[in-house]
């Protein structure tokens, strides 16, 4: 697995880089390739979000599977009865709905829970085609992904 901070740190050198280019077709007078270059960088932007939260979903299934486990190996069947119907071995863990293993390791409705279903919704659109209805902060994305992982990693 790639870790988030390699992702962020590629996607920061080669955002700069188009960023590099952009300009320097402007400053040429080339304002066509320049928006070329422009579109390409945006490409870049999206190419490099999906996988930092391809990344993120990793993260949140071995967490969840990590959860799940440790919550069926409580002694009593009273606490231990919601966790043994669930099936975390292997890739099945993604028979769970994303938002639902977000909500194992996050308060349903609360301000993390929120961010990562906007995430999540950037997620499916870029996924399956469609262009985003506005432009994102890539950069910003990137931080808040950063900032939900760590929070999760801290879920008991």
């Amino acid at each position: 697995m790639i870790d988030e901070t390699s992702v962020a740190t590629a996607f920061f050198h080669s955002d700069r880089h188009f960023e590099d280019l952009v300009e320097g077709e402007h400053e040429r007078g080339e304002p066509e390739s320049g928006a070329v270059f422009s579109d390409l960088r945006k490409v870049n932007a999206a190419a490099y979000f999906m996988l930092l939260f391809s990344q993120f979903e990793d993260r949140v299934n071995q967490l969840c599977r990590d959860l799940i486990r440790r919550r069926k190996g409580a002694t009593s069947w009273e606490e231990r009865r919601v966790w043994d119907i669930l099936d975390e071995s292997g890739d099945r863990i993604r028979t769970i709905p994303f938002m639902n293993r977000a909500a194992l390791l996050t308060e349903k409705g609360a301000s993390t829970y929120n961010k990562i279903k906007e995430l999540h919704d950037i997620r499916n659109h870029l996924a399956h085609g469609r262009p985003l209805l506005q432009e994102e902060d890539f950069a910003l994305r990137v931080k808040e992904i950063q900032d939900i992982a760590r929070q999760m990693s801290e879920t008991p």
